[in-house]
């Protein structure tokens, strides 16, 4: 599996960004969205350079986590460990108690262990508690729910550029056939999305994340779910 655009927003909120070197609350030279491989006092990056640092690290991830994970998990669930797995690093996520319960099929027992994960230098800090609930919040969400959820809020979260962008994503969709033909679903999710293109947005990190979730992984779901609102 890969991260999707939402994990990886997932990690961009909470690492955040810093361009020039400084030391975590571990004590751990850090530069970029978290990323400490050989960084050293008075290190200086490009915003660009950051980006590729996060990029690379996630993808050479992917292949260790791919291997540590032996059940199937949704995209969700996926997004969740990786955040994980690029705050704690590969040792300490592979001995974790969280993937020990995950690889025994016990999902909410590894959703459980995964906030014990809350503390740096034998602290608790409410950042890392933030960001554990945030990600057992993604583990344990249906991504159904979740696309579902979205849509609704769309009522309050719309803006004119939000929704032409999922238009856009929707006019290109391959619907299959579920008794009524694609050019009939197409059209009734495309009237359904001009009508909340009026909506005040308010908060440009969820356009984000909204735009993150629907390309990546709910699409389907979202054209099921209009569909039935429609008819």
């Amino acid at each position: 599996m890969k991260t999707s655009e939402h994990g990886i927003n997932l990690i961009k909120r909470f690492e955040g960004l810093r361009l020039e070197a400084y030391k975590c609350s571990a004590g751990v030279w850090t530069i970029g969205y978290g990323y400490t491989l050989g960084v050293k006092q008075g290190d200086r990056i490009t915003q660009e350079q950051a980006e590729q640092y996060l990029i690379d690290y996630i993808r050479n991830a992917e292949k260790q986590l791919n291997e540590l994970i032996k059940v199937e998990v949704s995209q969700n669930q996926y997004d969740a460990l990786m955040s994980l797995f690029y705050n704690i690093g590969y040792a300490q996520f592979a001995s974790s108690t969280c993937l020990k319960r995950l690889n025994n099929k016990d999902y909410k027992g590894a959703a459980e262990a995964l906030v014990w994960w809350n503390k740096a230098g034998g602290k608790i800090l409410q950042g890392l508690v933030n960001r554990r609930d945030a990600e057992k919040e993604l583990f344990l969400q249906n991504e159904k729910e979740q696309a579902v959820n979205i849509v609704e809020k769309m009522n309050v979260l719309g803006s004119a550029e939000t929704f032409k962008k999922v238009q856009q994503v929707v006019e290109q969709i391959e619907f299959e056939n579920q008794g009524v033909d694609g050019q009939t679903k197409k059209q009734i999710a495309v009237d359904i999305l001009n009508k909340l293109i009026d909506i005040p947005f308010i908060n440009e990190g969820t356009e984000a994340i909204i735009l993150g979730i629907l390309v990546d992984k709910a699409v389907y779901y979202f054209n099921e779910f209009i569909w039935k609102k429609a008819s």
